[in-house]
This record gives C-alpha cells, sequence and structure tokens, in this order.
C-alpha cells in the first residue's frame, strides 16, 4: 500500500512540475490564458496530492506502531525506500520550480501594475493606493 501512495504522489508531483514548468513559458510568451485554464487542474492535483500524503502518513505511522523496537527503514522494502527517496527528489525540484514561477509572476505583476499606475495615477496613503485621481481621467472642458 505505502508503494501504491509513494507512485501516486510522485506522479502528481510531476504533473504540477510540469504544468507549472508551462506555466512559465505561457508567461514567457504572453499566453496569460493558458496559465488560467492550467489553474483548476494544478487545484486538483494539489488536493489528491494532500490527500494521498496523508494517507501514506498514516500507513507510515501504523507500520511503525505495529513494530515500536524496529527503526522504519528497517521495514520498508527496497522499492518503498527508492519510491521514498524519489518523493523527496520531486518535492525539491517541485519547489525550485514554484520558485521560478514566482518570480515570473512577481515580474508580471510588477510590470502589470506600473502600466496601471502610469495610465491612471493613484493617491498613495501610507502603503495602501486609494481610487484614481480625477484628473487621471479624461475630462472634457466647454
Amino acid at each position: 500500500m505505502i508503494l501504491t501512495y509513494l507512485n501516486t504522489l510522485n506522479n502528481d508531483i510531476n504533473e504540477l512540475i510540469t504544468l507549472t514548468s508551462d506555466d512559465i513559458e505561457a508567461i514567457k510568451a504572453a499566453r496569460h490564458d493558458l496559465v488560467s485554464q492550467n489553474h483548476s487542474q494544478k487545484e486538483l492535483l494539489i488536493r489528491r496530492f494532500e490527500s494521498n500524503k496523508s494517507l501514506l502518513n498514516h500507513a507510515l505511522l501504523t507500520l511503525s506502531q505495529n513494530k515500536p523496537t524496529q527503526d522504519l527503514e528497517e521495514l520498508l522494502s527496497k522499492e518503498e525506500k527508492e519510491g521514498l527517496e524519489l518523493f523527496k527528489e520531486n518535492i525539491q525540484l517541485l519547489q525550485e520550480t514554484n520558485k521560478k514561477y514566482g518570480k515570473f509572476v512577481a515580474t508580471f505583476s510588477e510590470f502589470f501594475n506600473s502600466m496601471v499606475g502610469r495610465m491612471f495615477p493613484m493617491k498613495t496613503q501610507g502603503y495602501a493606493n486609494t481610487a484614481p485621481q480625477p484628473a487621471a481621467f479624461l475630462q472634457v472642458s466647454a
């Protein structure tokens, strides 16, 4: 059962990495509609990942409690140990991919906000921006 959970988790992580990498490429190509399309699929994968991770934790805890005198490492098969190692590597790769994605999102957000700020200047009060100044809108005078 543990091996099944590990395989499912590793597959989910690989799918998340692929989708996030696709999102990075879509942002580079200014195809933000593709990023939106991947969002719901990523949410489902994350929920499934969290559920399977809980099941894996429970299975490992049960295995450990059934034989409290042995270390968990001794209780796992070779395939399960390899699956756990792959899981650790995949988690690190996902973290690196998410950091890269975050940098692109932050850069795009800053670019977008600065363009909007130039087109519609905002009143600034401390750290908060309020409504655009009336002078920022087209005014017609007779």
